[in-house]
């Protein structure tokens, strides 16, 4: 969300354009990362769809970093690995 900030101010002082894209996918998918780690406490299924959008959102703008891509598809499978534990948790015992 950082780097979206820096982004969207970048581009409205320069005049560049794309304030769209650089809004949309850096601070949108801070935002989708964010509430989905939240709610995957709570509402697992939920938080983890959220999550996984908003780290798809972030490969776009990110993608020629290598590092940040990388970090984010562990994210979203350490995410899912939780969010099936937590899933086989809730199931009964027979």
């Amino acid at each position: 969300m950082a780097a979206g900030t820096a982004e969207t101010i970048r581009v409205i002082v320069s005049g560049d354009g794309g304030l769209v894209f650089w809004f949309g996918t850096l601070v949108g998918g801070g935002v989708l990362v964010l509430s989905g780690t939240l709610l995957q406490p709570s509402r697992t299924w939920p938080g983890f769809s959220l999550l996984a959008a908003g780290c798809a959102l972030g490969l776009l703008p990110t993608i020629w970093t290598l590092v940040v891509p990388i970090l984010l598809l562990m994210l979203v499978v350490l995410s899912l690995r939780d969010a099936q534990e937590a899933t086989a948790a809730q199931r009964p015992s027979c």
